[in-house]
């Protein structure tokens, strides 16, 4: 083969290889940032990694610490970014796919990684923000607005509550807010739950609207929500309430509320207040209630004052209230409901029953 034709067959190379950009050839950069790998519903956080692209188009990104997760596969230029087709997880390339992209800032610096897959049929996923170019530690407000960008990754203590057949406590958030528009919200304590859907900030503020479509491994997800965050990125508070299959269901988390007691269901508690007990048009006046709320869904309930009543039956959980059944009072079987409202604190703020006792109606009302 002469030169000349030599010359055109390289060019001819080059010219079909062109999706492995010379702008990225051999990149090699090592990034602090925030992020959060899910793998088999548990979600671990993420704060280095090395991001290596070489020029025959293959790519290598290690997250560091201990149990940390490493990936391997190619890449190719798409629009100003890279997108990633993953081969190796771990090291490991059976039964693997998955796909992601890389968000650049300039040449040679990544600002976020994004990735998702298969390890047999386990999901996986990665959202990752460099630090650098606005993350969760930014510098806080100005006149312009916050310091930090819109999509962020954060871990978060505190304490919540999560109602879906039931309640539960929670004492961790771990939250990615996607580039994308997608979030990934992780609730951790009594139960894990998962909640994904989009969000949108509400202009340079710290609010952020969520859209959730996939809560509880329930595709049939519907709900809305706020995110706040602190003026130094961190997550604050997140309210959600929507629907899953049907059945309704409202998450609050606050990570200023990191150190307060859990909600338990069963407690022993003493009014000393004001109230008042009614029979039909019979009036007695209840400076003190004695409660039980047990752990097999009984309760008993002493008021004070008077007269002096027993009250019993049956409870559930309502939020941080109490539902109660009434059974017995009297001294009788009676039938009747009621309510026990409780505070922040864990103490009770106020008793509410009434029902029929022979015919005669009554009503018990004590405020703390």
């Amino acid at each position: 083969m002469n030169s000349l034709v030599r010359t055109i067959v390289l060019i001819g190379i080059a010219a079909a290889g062109g999706a492995v950009s010379a702008q990225y050839r051999d990149l090699n950069d090592a990034i602090r940032g925030s992020g959060l790998f899910t793998f088999r519903g548990r979600g671990q956080s993420l704060t280095d990694a090395t991001v290596r692209l070489d020029s025959r188009g293959d790519f290598t990104i290690q997250f560091r610490g201990a149990g940390s997760p490493s990936f391997e596969g190619v890449w190719t230029e798409s629009g100003g970014g890279i997108t990633l087709n993953v081969k190796y997880v771990n090291g490991r390339n059976e039964r693997v796919s998955g796909r992601g992209t890389l968000t650049m800032a300039g040449r040679s610096a990544v600002r976020g990684i994004e990735l998702s897959g298969k390890v047999d049929e386990d999901a996986f996923s990665v959202s990752f923000t460099a630090r650098d170019n606005g993350g969760p530690t930014g510098p806080g407000w100005g006149a312009g607005g916050s310091g930090w960008s819109d999509a962020f990754n954060h871990r978060s203590r505190g304490r919540g509550v999560v109602e879906f057949d039931g309640l539960d406590n929670v004492r961790e958030a771990i939250v990615a807010m996607k580039g994308n528009g997608d979030f990934d919200i992780q609730f951790i304590g009594d139960i894990k739950v998962r909640v994904t859907g989009q969000w949108n900030r509400r202009g340079n503020g710290s609010t952020y609207d969520l859209d959730v479509d996939r809560a509880f491994d329930r595709s049939g997800s519907r709900g809305t929500g706020t995110l706040t965050r602190d003026r130094d990125g961190s997550v604050r508070t997140i309210q959600m309430k929507g629907s899953a299959n049907g059945r309704s269901f409202r998450i609050a988390f606050d990570s200023a509320a990191d150190g307060r007691p859990d909600y338990d269901d069963s407690f022993d508690a003493t009014i000393r207040g004001s109230g008042t007990l009614r029979v039909d048009r019979d009036s007695s006046r209840l400076d003190r209630a004695d409660i039980a709320i047990r752990s097999d869904r009984t309760f008993v309930i002493k008021v004070d004052g008077q007269k002096d009543v027993v009250f019993k039956g049956r409870w559930t959980r309502n939020g941080r209230d109490y539902s109660l059944t009434l059974t017995d009072g009297f001294s009788r079987r009676i039938t009747g409901n009621g309510r026990v409202r409780m505070r922040d604190d864990r103490r009770v703020e106020s008793i509410d029953m009434s029902g029929v006792a022979d015919g005669r109606r009554f009503t018990v009302s004590v405020v703390d």
